[in-house]
């Protein structure tokens, strides 16, 4: 069995362990002591170093601390490994994962469009992005289609984010807005209102960290926040005159 370093032991970390640890030795890293947590999942824990010298490495880092994580594992990286990371933006990340890491590792950003909560029920037929890099993608598609069965889509970092800015960044921004409204459970509920509370819902759980990742380091989500806002202060001065 392959090994794998998962760099990163936080909510999304812990929830990708579960459907890889079947499928390789797994070792986990991160800057906090997760030798317990792991432990109870029944994977090993080591230091950053140790999960650096795997078959395959995943970086499931915020955006944030990708730079420095690229730049310390780089050194024990083995010759003809696999390097992914998953976060919510590509352009960057790419752009890093290109320049720091040796051109003797293989390279593929991927972005899992989903997380604990929407893949709680499991992730079969769930949507993943992969951008490839370096090496050949077709190993990491067959990986990720015949064996997780999830639905691979291929992008471009460029092409990534921009879609990305309407169907996460507007669609997080819009949940979040829900969420810190405190949407009250009303007895009888509409069809449409029902879809409120679900969007609100599957962001009820991120963390503060991603949601600023999403908003913060795609280059098009401020651009696209502006204009619902723009549109909706027009819905609203139309109805005022009405």
């Amino acid at each position: 069995m392959k090994a794998l370093g998962l760099v990163g032991f936080g909510q999304f970390g812990k929830f990708a362990a579960r459907h890889l640890k079947d499928h390789f030795d797994v070792t986990v890293s991160d800057e906090k002591d997760v030798s317990e947590s792991a432990r109870k999942m029944g994977l090993k824990a080591g230091p950053l170093k140790q999960a650096a010298q795997s078959d395959v490495v995943v970086l499931a880092v915020p955006v944030s601390k990708l730079r420095s994580v690229l730049k310390a594992i780089a050194p024990h990286l083995k010759k003809g490994a696999w390097v992914a990371d998953v976060g919510s933006v590509k352009i960057e990340p790419v752009e890093w994962m290109e320049k720091i890491l040796p051109k003797t590792v293989n390279v593929i950003g991927t972005h899992p469009i989903f997380g604990p909560q929407s893949g709680r029920n499991g992730i079969q037929g769930l949507p993943i992005i992969v951008c490839p890099v370096r090496g050949d993608s077709a190993k990491v598609t067959a990986f990720l289609e015949g064996t997780l069965k999830l639905h691979v889509v291929q992008s471009t970092p460029e092409k990534h984010d921009e879609d990305m800015a309407y169907s996460q960044a507007l669609a997080h921004f819009v949940g979040q807005a829900l969420k810190e409204m405190d949407l009250p459970d009303v007895k009888e509920k509409a069809a449409t209102y029902e879809a409120l509370l679900a969007i609100r819902d599957l962001v009820k759980y991120d963390s503060p960290e991603l949601f600023e990742t999403i908003q913060k380091e795609n280059p098009h989500a401020e651009t696209v926040r502006q204009r619902f806002m723009d549109q909706l202060e027009e819905i609203h001065k139309r109805l005022r005159k009405a």
